[in-house]
């Protein structure tokens, strides 16, 4: 009631009395609502025309791989970012590949020519600045998957621990301390970042056949994750699951130690998350063609 008085004072309903006032048009109909609410006809057929915007969009990527990103995808993205409003990014692992130091870098460093992982993180903080710029206002996350991961493996390896001191991990090769407004998180497989009540972003640990099914299968709640550089969804009752594929270059001579037949189910896509103002979450699940995607009506 007090909201209503507020609503007729200032000729506008907020948002959370809007959905208030919908989910109770549509789950116990009109007569019920307008008693529940004390509200006329009239109030009630504008309320259900009025659109409700989230109270939170957040971008979700993961699986950049740099530097064998996709760097035209990069670039739109940035642009989307710009033309729409969102409350976050999150960066779900893999941000980084590692390559320079990874078992696949043995006897391939030939063909990666000047290849260092001094590289590797340049060309990341680069990127993050690139982000810093255009994420104003916004909260960035940056959570650890099994390639950033590779540094603790690669520094536990042989005598390789006697060069921790000397060898920069990834928060100190991306310059982390210096960013604003980010929230890293370093565990790998565990690190989770929750997106309202409902939903917890991961990097992700299985490769299946079907990823998300099985992601789902073994979570108590709803999940998002990449890791199989994969799109696909599973729903269950109460639960979903959201396989996002990656922002990489899976044409990048990097990736020549994986079989061509499975890369070519390698996609690259991301996913927007809105929320509504009961915590509840909606997913637009965006999947790339010829680098090429849309977003809320318009074509990058």
């Amino acid at each position: 009631m007090i909201e209503f008085v507020e609503e007729k004072k200032n000729s506008f309903a907020s948002p959370k009395f809007l959905t208030e006032v919908k989910r109770s048009f549509y789950q116990k109909g009109n007569k019920q609502t307008l008693d529940d609410f004390n509200i006329k006809q009239s109030s009630l057929d504008r309320y259900l025309r009025e659109p409700i915007l989230p109270e939170q969009s957040w971008l979700v990527t993961s699986d950049w791989h740099v530097p064998f990103h996709n760097k035209i995808l990069k670039d739109k993205v940035f642009r989307m970012i710009s033309r729409n409003n969102f409350t976050g990014i999150v960066i779900a692992g893999d941000f980084l590949d590692m390559f320079s130091i990874s078992a696949h870098a043995a006897n391939s460093l030939a063909e990666l020519e000047n290849l260092t992982l001094g590289l590797e993180y340049e060309q990341g903080r680069e990127i993050l600045d690139e982000v810093d710029s255009v994420c104003k206002g916004m909260k960035k996350v940056l959570m650890y998957g099994n390639h950033e991961n590779r540094w603790e493996r690669f520094v536990k390896s042989g005598d390789n621990a006697k060069l921790r001191g000397a060898l920069g991990n990834p928060y100190q090769g991306l310059a982390m301390s210096k960013r604003k407004d980010w929230q890293v998180i370093p565990e790998y497989p565990d690190g989770v970042f929750q997106i309202g009540e409902h939903l917890d972003v991961l990097h992700g640990l299985y490769t299946p056949m079907h990823p998300a099914k099985k992601h789902c299968e073994m979570s108590d709640k709803s999940v998002m994750f990449g890791h199989t550089h994969r799109v696909g969804t599973w729903f269950t009752e109460g639960r979903a699951s959201y396989n996002i594929g990656g922002l990489f270059d899976k044409s990048h001579k990097a990736f020549n130690y994986m079989f061509r037949l499975q890369k070519k189910m390698w996609s690259n896509a991301f996913a927007v998350v809105h929320l509504d103002y009961n915590g509840y979450f909606y997913v637009d699940l965006i999947k790339c063609f010829n680098d090429n995607f849309i977003y809320n009506g318009e074509v990058y």
